[in-house]
């Protein structure tokens, strides 16, 4: 998808259109220049109603896992561990025996980019063979990476707050195929028009699953994965996480930003923070979706040039 066809810009031209804001875009389309009372600039997903400084944490998982548990927050652990050409600023130079004693510590990791996003570039690990290639994987591309334990996820939500008030709340619904007890997943993927990529497969496509049982395709809860929003949220739940977000971007003092909250068990655990917020799925799937995103960002443009 091309910059400019980005939910994002068409949502910029409406608003100030409707508003009398006049615009402009440089970069490809990556950075819009919105003029009122003064100017505002937005560049990618990042608006300026954010602090810098909160913004660098929230793109560091590890740093805003610490800042969330000395605040009392439950949040998962994100475990830092840098390139060792870097190790003479971290002092980190025990990270193999750290990381292997993660391993035996808790089975199964998941290791990622410490300032990645989208969900690229995780890999899920159980052996100190897959523990190596993950980790050399990264950081051919990054100069650090966050190491968590893995937790079995029944369900995943994502709320957009601004200025201590979630927005939005929805969960984040894993694609799944129900079992016909002859079809293949792939042929049943197909009926679906089901499309992942493959390195986000967890199951064998060729696999012929038994008739009524349903079959989850991937572990990710991106939105970009296959996963789809549902904002079906018993209310007593919904309650805890929007809390528990709002509780988390205070901690972090971030005016705008989505943040991502697991369940494991009947627990809740803030999972991190997008200081971003990109909402381009979420728009795609309905026209409610798409509004209810767009009357986000124009409040949050007009305060600023208001």
């Amino acid at each position: 998808m091309l910059n400019k066809d980005r939910i994002l810009i068409r949502c910029i031209k409406e608003i100030c259109k409707e508003n009398g804001i006049s615009y402009e875009f440089f970069a490809f389309d990556w950075i819009a220049k919105l003029t009122l009372k003064r100017d505002m600039f937005i560049f990618g997903y990042q608006f300026p109603v954010n602090d810098a400084v909160a913004d660098c944490i929230c793109k560091d998982k590890s740093a805003t896992y610490e800042l969330l548990t000395k605040s009392g927050l439950n949040a998962v652990e994100h475990h830092y561990f840098t390139s060792p050409k870097w190790h003479h600023y971290t002092g980190n130079y025990d990270d193999e025996t750290r990381l292997n004693g993660l391993l035996i510590t808790h089975n199964k990791l998941v290791l990622k980019p410490n300032e990645g996003t989208g969900g690229r570039d995780v890999f899920f690990v159980n052996t100190v063979k897959e523990l190596d290639v993950a980790r050399n994987n990264i950081f051919k591309k990054c100069e650090a990476m966050a190491v968590s334990p893995f937790y079995n996820i029944s369900e995943e939500y994502r709320c957009i707050v601004y200025d201590d008030k979630v927005r939005i709340i929805y969960r984040k619904v894993r694609p799944t195929v129900t079992g016909d007890g002859k079809s293949k997943i792939i042929e049943l993927m197909k009926e679906r028009n089901i499309k992942i990529t493959c390195d986000d497969y967890i199951i064998d496509l060729n696999c012929v699953p038994e008739s009524g049982v349903d079959v989850i395709l991937t572990l990710k809860h991106n939105l970009c994965s296959g996963a789809y929003a549902n904002s079906d949220i018993d209310l007593a739940v919904k309650n805890k996480i929007e809390q528990l977000a709002i509780n988390a971007v205070k901690v972090i003092k971030i005016r705008f930003s989505s943040v991502d909250i697991i369940e494991v068990d009947g627990e809740l655990k803030i999972l991190e923070i997008n200081s971003g917020v990109m909402a381009e799925k979420y728009a795609a799937q309905s026209n409610e979706h798409y509004i209810a995103i767009k009357d986000v960002y124009k409040d949050v443009i007009l305060d600023y040039l208001l």
